[in-house]
């Protein structure tokens, strides 16, 4: 479990923040919306339905779980799990995802969903988004590479093809960082 206290936005009083988990030095950040329910009960992002869809596209993708660090741009479960509301974006962004990425540094983000592309590369759709091998924003230092969040997924019925979409975007960043690393 990996809780803290929060007292910078009315999210935190009714809920608790759930921060990331996983290897936040290998330079491989998977960053969500915020928690849901059960991620805020269990204090794991990513661990009910939509936790295993993206448990296994990782794993089509050769990449381990224990290798990614994962993580939500919110910390706090939103009421109904609603978007988070800009402030409430920009107020936690500032306090704590800044904060991961400069610590862990990343070299690779995939951003999942639309809520988390945009907040990243100011694209508004991820129809667009998905056009993009990857996205290099001038001031970051990392790629993003945007993919379906696992809940839009599940809620549009996970077509095979989509999700096999989303396991070729994460491979390809896997291939990249393997000729990246031999050289």
């Amino acid at each position: 479990m990996s809780y803290i206290k929060c007292d910078k936005c009315d999210l935190c009083n009714d809920s608790r923040c759930v921060m990331g988990v996983g290897n936040i030095k290998n330079g491989i950040f998977i960053v969500g919306m915020n928690p849901d329910e059960d991620e805020e009960r269990i204090g794991t992002p990513f661990v009910g339905k939509s936790g295993q869809l993206l448990n296994l596209i990782i794993q089509l993708s050769l990449f381990k779980r224990e290798e990614l660090y994962i993580t939500n741009l919110v910390k706090a479960n939103t009421p109904k799990n609603r978007e988070p509301k800009l402030d409430e974006i920009m107020t936690c962004t500032d306090k704590y995802l800044e904060k991961e990425l400069d610590f862990g540094k990343p070299s690779i983000v995939f951003s999942l969903g639309r809520v988390t592309t945009s907040y990243f590369t100011g694209i508004k759709t991820m129809e667009e988004a998905v056009q993009h091998k990857y996205i290099r924003v001038p001031e970051r230092a990392f790629i993003i590479i945007p993919i379906y969040h696992p809940s839009a997924r599940l809620r549009n019925g996970k077509k095979k093809e989509d999700i096999l979409e989303d396991v070729a975007r994460m491979k390809r960043a896997h291939e990249y960082l393997k000729v990246l690393c031999n050289k």
